[in-house]
C-alpha cells in the first residue's frame, strides 16, 4: 500500500481495514477477525480446510482485482451476503467487465482468487514468476476452470439444488428408459401380429386354391355354352343362303345329271 506521503506500507491483508469502510468491510464482534471481503474461503469456513500462505495470496488477488476495476470482486449488503459470495460465487471475469484488461493478466488474478487453495499459486514467488512471464509476453500457466470444475463448485456451493437436480435427472432418465423399453415391446408385438396375419392370409390362400380352380373350370364351361348358343342361333337364322351357296358350288363338283337338276344335297 502507498501512504498519502508516497511511502510504501506492507500490510497483512487478512486483518487490515480501511477507515470509513462500508458495513461489509468491518470486523464484527463475535465474527472471525479480519475484513470479510479480503478473507479467503478457508478463513471464513475453516471446516476441513487448512490455513496456510495461500490465504494471503487470495487477499493479494482481491487487491489486484480492486486495483484493476475499482470495485470489490464480491458484493453484498451485509456481512453474511459478502461471506456467502466469497464461499459460493465466482467474481465476474475481468476482461468481460473491462475489455481493455488483457485476458492473460486477468487469468493470473483469477487464479489467485481460486476458492480451492490447491489451485492457487503455491507461493508469492510462483505468482511473481507468472507476472514476469506475462511481462515478457510469454504464455502464462493460469487457465480458466473448465465446465466440469465449475459444475463441481456449483454443486458444492448449492448442495440442495444439486441434489434436487440429480434426483430429477435420474427420474427423467428412468422414465425415458421405461418409455423406450415399452416402445420396443410394442414394436415386437406389432411384428408378431403382422406375422400372424401373414400366416392366416397364406392359409386362407391355400384353402381357396381348389375353389379358384373349380371356379375357373365353371367359367370356362359357361363360356363354351355361350359360344355354342350363339352358333346355334346363327345357324337358325341363315340356313337358306347357306344352302343356295352350297347348290351353286356343287354344280362344278357333281355330275351332269345333278347339274341339270340343280338340286342341293338332300333335296327330294
Amino acid at each position: 500500500m502507498v501512504s498519502p506521503e508516497g511511502q510504501s506500507v506492507l500490510l497483512d491483508f487478512g486483518l487490515a481495514h480501511m477507515e470509513r469502510a462500508e458495513a461489509g468491510e468491518l470486523t464484527m464482534t463475535g465474527d472471525h477477525p479480519g475484513t470479510p471481503v479480503y478473507m479467503s474461503p478457508e478463513q471464513i469456513d475453516p471446516r476441513g480446510r487448512m490455513l496456510d500462505t495461500s490465504a494471503d495470496l487470495w487477499s493479494l488477488g482481491v487487491c489486484l482485482y480492486e486495483a484493476l476495476l475499482g470495485r470489490s470482486p464480491f458484493d453484498g449488503h451485509s456481512l453474511r451476503e459478502i461471506q456467502g459470495a466469497v464461499l459460493q460465487e465466482d467474481p465476474p471475469l475481468l476482461w468481460h467487465v473491462d475489455r481493455s484488461i488483457p485476458r492473460e493478466f486477468g487469468l493470473v488474478v483469477h487464479k489467485a482468487l481460486e476458492k480451492d487453495r490447491t489451485r492457487r499459486y503455491r507461493s508469492a514467488g510462483e505468482l511473481h514468476e507468472e507476472l514476469e512471464r506475462y511481462l515478457r509476453r510469454e504464455p502464462v500457466r493460469a487457465r480458466r476452470a473448465g465446465p466440469l470444475l465449475r459444475l463441481r463448485r456449483w454443486c458444492q456451493s448449492n448442495p440442495l439444488a444439486a441434489s434436487f437436480l440429480l434426483v430429477a435427472s435420474l427420474a427423467l432418465l428412468s422414465i425415458t428408459w421405461l418409455l423406450r423399453d415399452n416402445q420396443q415391446l410394442f414394436e415386437e408385438y406389432e411384428l408378431l401380429a403382422w406375422g400372424k396375419r401373414l400366416e392366416d392370409a397364406q392359409r386362407l390362400e391355400r384353402e381357396l386354391n381348389p375353389v379358384r380352380s373349380e371356379r375357373s373350370r365353371l367359367l370356362d364351361a359357361a363360356q363354351c355354352l355361350r359360344l355354342a348358343s350363339r352358333a346355334r342361333q346363327r345357324l337358325r337364322v341363315v340356313p337358306g343362303p347357306i344352302c343356295s351357296l352350297w347348290g351353286e358350288c356343287s354344280r362344278y363338283w357333281r355330275g351332269p345329271t345333278q347339274q341339270r337338276q340343280g338340286l342341293c344335297p338332300g333335296d327330294p
